[in-house]
């Protein structure tokens, strides 16, 4: 095999940071909305773009997530993966709760901090485009910013 691809997302299972083998993230939470941040909270690529271009960004700007969040990445650079519930019911309901509910992949939470307000309301007019944004926009308004987030 003189090729090797590498596929960009894949989750840390919170029980076992440290295992060798991940469970792949299904590219289409990407596509149905889902947007990458590190743990600075700043979204740093275009979810939508190949696999290299993303795989790179991770490597780029993302760092090692802290055990605090999740069981942490194992010293790894890791992104953290944000979906509100319109990203959700796009993806499909009962195939996110595989992810969030059977494998534990998934939490909601709670993550303020300008940067991370700052990302979703960028990402949320790209998307969507400045009329359609009523999940995102109530979100920033709470004061919350990422209370309804998985």
């Amino acid at each position: 095999m003189d090729r090797i691809q590498i596929h960009p997302t894949a989750f840390v299972d919170p029980k076992e940071p440290g295992a060798g083998t991940k469970f792949l993230a299904a590219e289409a939470l990407r596509g149905k909305g889902a947007i990458l941040i590190n743990s600075d909270g700043k979204r740093f690529g275009n979810e939508l773009g190949r696999r290299d271009y993303l795989t790179g960004r991770i490597l780029e700007h993302a760092k090692p997530i802290e055990e605090k969040f999740q069981g942490g990445s194992a010293g790894k650079p890791s992104a953290i993966m944000l979906m509100n519930e319109a990203n959700v019911d796009a993806f499909g309901r009962p195939a996110f709760n595989f992810y969030a509910i059977v494998k534990k992949f998934f939490s909601e939470f709670g993550m303020g901090g300008a940067n991370c307000c700052k990302s979703v309301a960028h990402f949320s007019r790209l998307f969507w485009g400045v009329h359609h944004q009523p999940r995102y926009t109530a979100l920033l308004h709470s004061q919350k910013c990422g209370a309804h987030l998985w």
